[in-house]
């Protein structure tokens, strides 16, 4: 698996699945962050 020339590969998309799993936990990481210094900020969280 993985070893065809310019044809995809189910082996050649699992390489990148580490990359794409790292990728979705820090947008999430990120999201939680920006959203908590806003409503800090805007005082939201008396709501």
């Amino acid at each position: 698996m993985g070893q065809a020339k310019d044809i995809y590969t189910l082996f050649s998309h699992l390489k990148l699945i580490l990359a794409i799993a790292l990728d979705y936990a820090a947008s999430i990481w990120v999201y939680f962050l920006v959203n908590i210094h806003f409503v800090g900020i805007l005082g939201l969280n008396k709501i």
